[in-house]
């Protein structure tokens, strides 16, 4: 059996406590409000979380998110009413769908990524929390160019990127009242994600579709898997992180060796498409975060991928 398939790479993936180097009295369960809870990375949050907390997951839909699920629309203002009295740390990862929809969607992509989430400050301040966690995202460094490093003076260009940025600015207001962490996001993927760029990848490749690559690389990447992502979530939940965190993987690619390596496991022949322009470099320092989680061993990137390729246009069920 290939050692990155084996035991710890199952662990990673499936969310054991292995894996997230998590360890919680069962007597102090903390209480852990998640909105996002039913998205792609939030689903494996909850996995990882599951047997650390008691989860409390904002959810649009009753019947979803278990017992303790709150039913509350975040197009809508919150109501603490419908809130747990008492909190131990809170999540926001909840993010519009319509976000690449300006200006047409900015009053929704406001309403989740800047009203949210002062509600959701305000809330955690009322309730005694000691953690909280803002899910925000690497286009807060539009048009990236540069070093890609925490510290940076930033002004980023399209909605997304700004509101998350003026989210991550109120959050700082709070840092007397609780640990805020601010978490950087860089090309999160793996299986049952949709409408991306690694799905949209796969399925050229699988399509026999001609892959565009500007200045016929494409754009260098640090892709990190959706259980490496919720693994770091997780830990910054419960360890009370403060400042903000890049969050990729020590891996990087450009966007033609990823279509290279898609084909290759898939028995494609790779259709190139070089385009005009210079290709961005989407690499963000993480020195920050490897001081954090200085033993943390990523799910290398052949092994996600070929999970992502198998859950998009099915695969072998090998054991």
């Amino acid at each position: 059996m290939d050692s990155e398939s084996g035991p710890a790479a199952r662990n990673a993936r499936t969310g054991s406590p292995e894996s997230s180097g998590l360890t919680v009295e069962a007597s102090a369960k903390p209480k852990i409000l998640l909105t996002g809870a039913t998205g792609f990375i939030g689903q494996s949050v909850m996995r990882h979380l599951s047997m650390h907390a008691d989860l409390y997951p904002v959810v649009r839909t009753a019947g979803q998110g278990g017992s303790n699920a709150v039913v509350h629309d975040l197009n809508t203002p919150l109501s603490i009413a419908v809130l747990p009295e008492q909190i131990d740390a809170v999540i926001h990862m909840a993010q519009s769908p319509n976000y690449r929809g300006f200006p047409d969607t900015a009053s929704e992509v406001f309403g989740i990524n800047v009203r949210a989430m002062s509600e959701l400050l305000d809330y955690a301040a009322k309730a005694g929390a000691d953690s909280f966690v803002h899910c925000s995202t690497g286009s807060v460094y539009e048009p990236y160019d540069g070093v890609l490093a925490e510290s940076r003076a930033l002004s980023p260009t399209s909605l997304n990127g700004t509101t998350k940025l003026a989210a991550e600015a109120i959050s700082r207001t709070y840092e007397s009242q609780f640990a805020v962490s601010r978490l950087r996001f860089f090309m999160p993927y793996g299986p049952g994600q949709y409408d991306k760029l690694l799905p949209a990848i796969i399925d050229r490749v699988a399509n026999g579709r001609a892959v565009d690559l500007q200045g016929g690389t494409g754009p260098t990447l640090a892709p990190i898997h959706v259980e490496d992502a919720a693994a770091i979530i997780a830990s910054a939940a419960l360890k009370r992180w403060s400042g903000t965190y890049n969050v990729a993987s020590p891996e990087q690619f450009t966007l033609a060796e990823i279509a290279e390596m898609i084909a290759a496991q898939m028995g494609q022949t790779l259709l190139q498409n070089a385009t005009d322009g210079t290709p961005a470099r989407l690499v963000p320092e993480i020195e920050r975060l490897a001081a954090k989680c200085p033993d943390r061993k990523y799910i290398p990137f052949k092994v996600g991928l070929r999970d992502t390729i198998d859950a998009q246009i099915g695969g072998s069920d090998e054991a």
